[in-house]
């Protein structure tokens, strides 16, 4: 099953970008965003508001910065999710929450139902409320996580 998001390949558009932070060798997120910009273009995307979109965009720079894409060179963190959600953002500990649930048997489908799951353990960790709806941070770590593209910190 190829996951897509904004009508693009997750893995390809993950995987390009990290790919293109690494030979750079850069690691800040102004690069991420460039660069996932760039990748989005290249594999056909044509809408620059799609691309600039934060929830996805900073999912996927999270997973790659934890060292959790299979074939990133970034040393594996195992982060709280109260770190990543201070160090990286909420949408970056929604996406590491997901890949935790994923790993641990949660169904991924409906997308909606590891969502509710991802809220729930968000709050009991964080003592925060989640975001009420999901906006490409669970939908992309689904993706990556059943291409096989994110390895256990």
């Amino acid at each position: 099953m190829t996951a897509i998001l904004n009508k693009i390949p997750v893995s390809a558009w993950v995987s390009g970008t990290a790919e293109k932070m690494e030979a750079a060798g850069v690691e800040d997120r102004r690069a991420w965003s460039s660069y996932w910009v760039e990748t989005y273009k290249a594999l056909g995307g044509t809408s620059l508001s799609t691309a600039r979109k934060g929830c996805p965009k900073s999912a996927a720079y999270a997973l790659w910065y934890l060292g959790w894409l299979k074939g990133s060179k970034r040393p594996g963190l195992s982060w709280s999710v109260n770190e990543v959600r201070d160090n990286l953002g909420k949408n970056a500990a929604y996406a590491a929450l997901a890949f935790r649930l994923l790993r641990q048997g949660a169904q991924s489908d409906p997308v909606g139902q590891l969502w509710k799951s991802v809220q729930r353990e968000f709050k009991r960790e964080t003592g925060e409320s989640a975001a009420d709806t999901e906006r490409g941070a669970v939908t992309l770590a689904i993706g990556l996580f059943l291409k096989g593209k994110l390895v256990e910190p």
